[in-house]
């Protein structure tokens, strides 16, 4: 039998838009939010980490960016400039969001997942889901999914988080882990549904940003001075700068 591989470029591109329609249709026939989005994203995922030879579109993908992205300029009306002046703050956080992101994703990335530094990149950078996802919000779309769908999963979050934790053997594996911890509060917070819990949430983002980022740097620090033990959570000659470097990692984990 010939590897899957060797298909066509046409077959293997057929292969993956019937995938996408099929993940499509399943989300749009059990109500789940989003179906022309997550649909197709899980059901390739799925496929992929199954070994399917999945296939893009090519120019035909490049040119639906460009109408989307002209969709989204046509957006940007005299109405919306006006309100500029009132979003001062909230624009002035974006690049620092985003730095704080590149902090913890990219080495995240790097050190726990073993990706080269281009693939680290832009794993890390924030991308459209976010966008779709408050969107959809506003519509209207996934108001169900706030009440049904968001607080459990963020109760299962912030309990995998915790025991991948208790069972990390690596600290920067452990750091990981407590990065979950804090996704998974702040999915609890969005999903109380109100102004406060989106405030605290949105206060939380950047505070547990910026420790994580923190964290990672400490825990680098940390295994240049244990040796050839690293970051493994085993016996290892004493530091040089025990107390300092004991007291801010404290510091940082008990504020995530």
């Amino acid at each position: 039998m010939r590897p899957l591989s060797q298909f066509p470029p046409l077959v293997r591109t057929l292969g993956t838009l019937t995938i996408a329609v099929m993940g499509t249709l399943a989300f749009y026939k059990t109500g789940l939010p989003l179906p022309f989005l997550f649909g197709p994203m899980l059901a390739c995922l799925i496929a992929a980490l199954l070994g399917a030879p999945l296939r893009g579109t090519g120019q035909i993908a490049v040119g639906a960016r460009t109408i989307l992205g002209v969709a989204v300029g046509a957006s940007i009306t005299p109405d919306l400039v006006a309100l500029l002046p009132k979003m001062m703050m909230s624009l002035a956080l974006i690049p620092i969001y985003i730095l704080c992101i590149g902090l913890v994703g990219v080495p995240f990335f790097r050190r726990v997942c073993g990706f080269d530094p281009v693939t680290s990149y832009y794993a890390a950078m924030p991308g459209g889901l976010q966008d779709m996802v408050i969107f959809g919000s506003e519509a209207g779309v996934l108001s169900n999914m706030v009440l049904d769908w968001l607080w459990p999963l963020s109760m299962l979050t912030l309990i995998g988080g915790v025991l991948g934790a208790l069972a990390a053997r690596n600290l920067q594996v452990l750091l990981s882990y407590l990065v979950v911890v804090a996704v998974g509060t702040l999915l609890a917070g969005i999903a109380l549904g109100s102004e406060a819990g989106l405030s605290a949430a949105l206060y939380y983002l950047v505070h547990s940003t910026l420790v994580s980022g923190g964290l990672f740097l400490l825990a680098d620090l940390i295994a240049r001075q244990r040796g050839d033990m690293a970051s493994e959570l085993l016996s290892a000659p004493a530091l040089k700068q025990p107390l300092m470097l004991g007291a801010l990692f404290f510091a940082g984990a008990i504020s995530i």
